[in-house]
């Protein structure tokens, strides 16, 4: 067991894909799902925006991850802002995670500053 867990992970392209869609489906289905006063154009383009940053993130969380030199231990307090450390991958996964970096800040822009203005 200990050997599989060794191993490096594959790049491939397909699971991030999936990653990232399952991202951008997350948000819609669970705030347009629950919440029906969300239901109107101007919800939508702000959770659907949203949700197409997700899965950004999330596609490329999936394909830096191939590529990260050594992993932070699961002890470590704040261990997932470590890994938006761009020195900790090998050079092709390093635009993977400025790209996550980029979508987390305007992420938090579009989600606390563009929803306020769309649904006012």
């Amino acid at each position: 067991m200990a050997t599989e867990f060794a191993r490096k992970l594959e790049d491939d392209e397909l699971k991030a894909i999936l990653f990232g869609l399952v991202g951008v489906a997350l948000p819609l289905v669970v705030f347009l799902g629950g919440e029906p006063n969300l239901r109107t154009a101007r919800g939508i383009v702000w959770i659907g925006g949203s949700s197409v940053l997700f899965g950004i993130i999330g596609y490329c969380h999936r394909r830096a991850a191939t590529y990260i030199r050594d992993d932070v231990p699961a002890w470590r307090m704040l261990s997932g802002w470590g890994l938006l450390h761009t020195n900790r991958y090998e050079e092709p996964g390093r635009p993977f995670v400025r790209a996550q970096i980029v979508c987390a800040i305007i992420l938090a822009i579009w989600w606390l500053g563009g929803g306020i203005f769309l649904i006012g």
